[in-house]
């Protein structure tokens, strides 16, 4: 019986300096890489973004293999509410955001709260496409906690960070329907019967601006000299052939787009000689800034 109490006793202490040990398991230091999480966002991107940054937690005392907890929240409340990240840009316009443990948002868990271990753990910022929104630079303050338990638990360490996002001027264009504008038989101030369609797409000011492979004029398939002018119209206004440009406010609508219709028109035909004539127009959209 002493042996089995002595045998016991012994067997109890090992037990409880095992159970004692994790208790001296603490974080020792905590490092969000880079301290600011930055990108640059398209609206009318087809991709979303996804950057990645990094966590490094190291501990003492701790198992190798051991859970820990990163909390992320923000010291305005108005910035995050547990999932979503609203980055303002100083002037009212909010570009929203999440963080995930996934590069795609769609595998990924949105939370405030992950699973990590000791080391470096990669994150992500995601940022889902066709937000339009001003250019600018949106930004929210944000603050990580390391822990050893998930719930309600201490925060070990805790570490701020800065989230920044650079929207830049975007525009662009897309086919609406049509790629030809047939004027028929030649008459002096004759329009084709129907308009070629287009949209354009932008979160600023814009700028189309119109050139021509013959100078605007329609010239005949066998390269013989001259030709018969021509000035292009857009919306229903006839544009200078000097200065084939047109301005325009910023779209405005939810997916910030502007339906435009094209022609041209035919001042006088002139004594041109029978034939099929054509000329190739193009379309081109820049940002205006400032408008």
């Amino acid at each position: 019986m002493i042996r089995r109490m002595l045998v016991a006793a012994m067997l109890l202490g090992a037990s409880s300096q095992a159970i004692a040990a994790p208790n001296n398991c603490r974080v020792d230091a905590l490092d969000i890489q880079p301290d600011a999480v930055t990108t640059r966002y398209d609206p009318f991107d087809a991709v979303p973004v996804s950057e990645e940054f990094r966590v490094e937690i190291r501990t003492e005392e701790c198992s190798s293999n051991r859970n820990l907890f990163l909390s992320v929240d923000s010291p305005d409340p108005n910035s995050y509410d547990g999932r979503v990240i609203r980055l303002s840009d100083g002037s009212g316009a909010v570009l929203t955001a999440r963080l995930s443990d996934r590069s795609n948002s769609q595998a990924g868990r949105l939370s405030d709260t992950f699973n990590i271990k000791e080391g470096l753990t990669p994150l992500y910022l995601q940022i889902d496409r066709g937000q339009v929104v001003a250019p600018g630079v949106y930004r929210a303050s944000m603050r990580a906690f390391a822990m050893l338990n998930q719930g309600n638990n201490t925060p070990q360490l805790g570490q701020p960070f800065d989230i920044v996002v650079t929207v830049e001027p975007s525009v662009g264009l897309a086919a609406a329907s049509g790629s030809e504008l047939s004027l028929g038989e030649l008459g002096d101030q004759d329009r084709a019967l129907s308009n070629v369609t287009f949209d354009a797409y932008a979160n600023v000011a814009y700028e189309l601006s119109l050139s021509s492979d013959n100078e605007f004029n329609l010239r005949r398939g066998d390269g013989t000299a001259g030709g018969i002018a021509y000035r292009p119209v857009v919306d229903d206004s006839v544009i200078s052939t000097g200065d084939a440009r047109v301005d325009y406010a910023m779209p405005g609508g939810q997916d910030n787009r502007r339906r435009h219709r094209m022609n041209v028109v035919v001042p006088a035909v002139g004594d041109a000689l029978a034939g099929r004539y054509r000329d190739y127009l193009t379309v081109t959209i820049k940002p205006k800034f400032g408008g």
